[in-house]
């Protein structure tokens, strides 16, 4: 399953039901259910991912999967690629495939007896990541006190080495995988270690207009995740120029400042287009090119450390305190909830 899906559609959920222009006075049991779609395919050969749901007035402040739904996605050479009920709002293809560069794909659904398609959309090639670094750095930042606050760090900088002169366009999503210890058990214990993931990092879009270019993408806090080993896997979509303006409405919205309402609403209608014009579906089907890099780094790469008086005050604290649940399990965390104490097969 599409774990990038999952994220992106928790942000782009709740801007769609912050960004409708008319509004509408009912009693929140009789509010209209309105289609979404969420998904993509991309160039990998693969079990692709498709997201469907309702949304609701701003009344009553909810949405819900979409189930019992039939999907598909097309593309111009005739073939259909059908897709399967997972529940909770999922739909996976029967088969794997993967998108063809300059082929065009259309996603059709029919749900609740109402059939919506997609306009058609192209692969365009993006081009493979040329080097994934980071840098030693420090900004200041106002803190949770309202506080100008200088915080040391990385920043995650991307490269593409592209020589030819035409647009393209790029989303990236950032994936933290890091090292948590148990403290106050042995260090072969099997409580003693654990490998948490941390997929909620915002995603970045770039234009791309000069043929190449190098990125500042994200500045991270330097903090425990550093102290034993930290891997960041960065993972590039190429998109074509609808997409790209889709997903920047979205990300313009987001990251708007103070209440979503202080910038003049609009409404972000997507590109699903219904057989019966008076029914609409909101939301974004994409065909995107992929490319991953990884990067391993820990405190000793950089010039300050984090300080084993840290983990002595937290599983070690001055009676009648109790020590912090992961000293003695490393499970027992809500730092994130992705976790296992398997080490992942591409960790060094």
């Amino acid at each position: 399953m599409n774990r990038f899906l999952k994220n992106i559609t928790n942000i782009f959920v709740f801007l769609l039901l912050f960004s409708c222009i008319e509004r509408i006075d009912i009693v929140p049991n009789e509010a209209p259910e309105i289609p979404y779609v969420n998904g993509f395919i991309d160039n990998q050969i693969h079990t692709q991912s498709i997201f469907l749901g309702y949304l609701v007035t701003f009344s009553n402040n909810k949405n819900k999967p979409a189930t019992g739904a039939i999907v598909s996605v097309s593309d111009d050479l005739g073939n259909v690629y059908p897709f399967v009920d997972n529940g909770n709002g999922y739909y996976t293809s029967i088969n794997p495939f993967g998108a063809q560069e300059n082929r065009s794909y259309q996603l059709h659904t029919l749900i609740d007896g109402d059939s919506f398609t997609s306009t058609h959309q192209i692969l365009n090639k993006g081009d493979e990541i040329s080097n994934f670094l980071f840098k030693e750095d420090e900004v200041d930042k106002i803190n949770s006190e309202q506080e100008l606050e200088n915080y040391k760090g990385i920043t995650l900088q991307v490269g593409i080495s592209n020589t030819e002169k035409k647009k393209h366009f790029y989303i990236y999503n950032i994936v933290e995988t890091y090292i948590l210890d148990a403290y106050r058990q042995p260090i072969n214990s099997y409580y003693r270690r654990c490998y948490l993931t941390d997929r909620t990092r915002k995603f970045v879009l770039h234009e791309d207009l000069e043929g190449g270019y190098n990125l500042d993408l994200q500045f991270i806090n330097f903090g425990r995740e550093f102290q034993y080993g930290v891997s960041y896997e960065l993972i590039q979509y190429g998109l074509n120029e609808d997409a790209y303006h889709f997903w920047k409405q979205v990300k313009d919205q987001s990251e708007s400042t103070g209440s979503i309402f202080e910038t003049p609403p609009y409404t972000i209608r997507g590109n699903m287009e219904a057989s019966d014009r008076s029914k609409q579906m909101r939301g974004f089907f994409g065909v995107y090119s992929e490319s991953k890099a990884r990067i391993f780094t820990s405190q000793y790469d950089l010039s300050y450390t984090w300080p084993n008086s840290i983990n002595e005050q937290e599983c070690y604290p001055p009676r009648p305190f109790w020590p912090e649940a992961y000293c003695t399990d490393c499970m027992n965390n809500d730092f994130t909830s992705e976790k296992t104490r398997t080490k992942p097969s591409w960790w060094p």
